[in-house]
């Protein structure tokens, strides 16, 4: 019997690890507060060694924070060409520079066994004058091609602690316009 319930414990911890992350998902989360958007990407290693490879950049299989962090630039300017922020029928683009914020709280090197299921956010934050909130924001993403036919992205829309609205972009359905005050009223009216 022991050795019965010794299988099903490692089947289980098998199964955790191998559903951890869906193959081909990265992850999107858009703040939105007065005056301020903060964005969170959040990607697999595999899916951004597919536009920056620099990001391990002696390929010897495991990837440094200083690999990481030299090829940030790599990435960004990636995610800007493909991946659009229109706020109120403007293209605003994403803000200030990437924050990368290490997978780790050990700081070690990412090992290419895990590749696959590391993720790997990334933020942004962008200003908006006086303090206002937006009206809408149209998010496109135009990275199916490189990334994959079957890739999505899970998205989700914060509007302080009580609106959460999620979102998938898929090739299918690359963009998404998230009417904030459409989102606000219907908070206000109780709906």
């Amino acid at each position: 019997m022991w050795a019965a319930l010794a299988c099903v414990a490692v089947w289980s911890a098998g199964e955790t690890r191998a559903f951890g992350h869906a193959p081909n998902t990265s992850y999107l989360k858009i703040e939105i507060a007065p005056g301020l958007i903060r964005t969170r990407f959040t990607l697999d290693v595999l899916t951004i060694l597919r536009v920056a490879p620099t990001f391990d950049a002696n390929l010897d299989g495991e990837i440094t924070e200083a690999e990481a962090r030299a090829a940030l630039p790599d990435l960004e300017d990636y995610l800007r060409e493909h991946v659009f922020l229109d706020i109120d029928d403007s293209e605003s683009g994403w803000g200030d520079r990437l924050e990368l914020e290490w997978p780790n709280t050990e700081r070690t090197a990412l090992p290419r066994r895990d590749w696959h299921q590391i993720l790997v956010p990334f933020t942004a934050s962008r200003s908006l004058d006086s303090n206002r909130m937006p009206r809408d924001l149209l998010v496109t993403y135009d990275v199916f091609v490189e990334w994959g036919i079957q890739h999505r992205v899970l998205g989700e829309f914060l509007l302080g602690e009580d609106i959460k609205v999620p979102v998938e972009f898929t090739l299918d359905a690359p963009d998404y316009l998230f009417d904030v005050a459409h989102a606000l009223g219907e908070k206000h009216s109780g709906a």
